[in-house]
């Protein structure tokens, strides 16, 4: 279902538009805003197989190179680096909450609920600037926790939405974060054309 909303709204607690569409896919849940989402239709990730973009072939605009350093472990799950291309476009997003389209946090404490909610409204974000998963080049997770396995159960919601793309990233266990119950945020740095 495709809906075009008019005015500036606030949409799963990003400000989008000043005319934009929004699509929603068979599950209910925003799957997207604007050109991309239209394109791609109002199916998501859980309907497509459980990956974004459901593993079939979804690619980014413009290629991040992802660098593994030789003298450095190759047991992390993530590249140390990335470059991005010259004359790219930078895409800085706001931490993305876990946070419903009603304005509410969503799965008090859980923190793999949370971040399934907070990449799903990344993915909204970056799709409202013209960017998908594969374009991003870098993220920090934060997590409001002491205890290490919260931070693994945050990280790993994290990791399998990204796929292959494993873009740099810092994993943080932080004192709070800015809603009431708010256990998980990620922000990300993408490149598009």
């Amino acid at each position: 279902m495709t809906t075009n909303v008019r005015g500036v709204v606030r949409l799963l607690g990003w400000w989008v538009g000043p005319s934009v569409d929004v699509v929603r896919c068979g599950c209910g849940r925003v799957r997207g805003v604007g050109r991309l989402a239209t394109e791609r239709g109002a199916r998501c990730w859980r309907e497509l197989g459980g990956m974004a973009g459901g593993g079939r072939g979804i690619v980014g605009v413009m290629s991040v190179e992802l660098i593994r350093a030789s003298g450095l472990t190759d047991a992390v799950p993530y590249a140390y680096a990335s470059v991005v291309p010259a004359g790219a476009r930078l895409v800085h997003t706001a931490g993305a909450c876990p946070i419903d389209e009603h304005d509410r946090v969503v799965a008090l404490g859980d923190v793999a609920g949370q971040a399934r909610q907070v990449m799903d409204n990344l993915e909204v974000a970056l799709q409202a600037a013209g960017a998908v998963l594969t374009d991003v080049v870098r993220t920090t997770v934060y997590v409001a926790s002491t205890d290490q396995a919260d931070l693994v159960a945050a990280w790993n919601v994290v990791r399998a939405r990204f796929g292959d793309h494993d873009a740099p990233s810092t994993l943080l266990g932080v004192t709070v974060l800015g809603y009431r119950g708010q256990l998980v945020e990620v922000d990300a740095v993408a490149v598009t054309k």
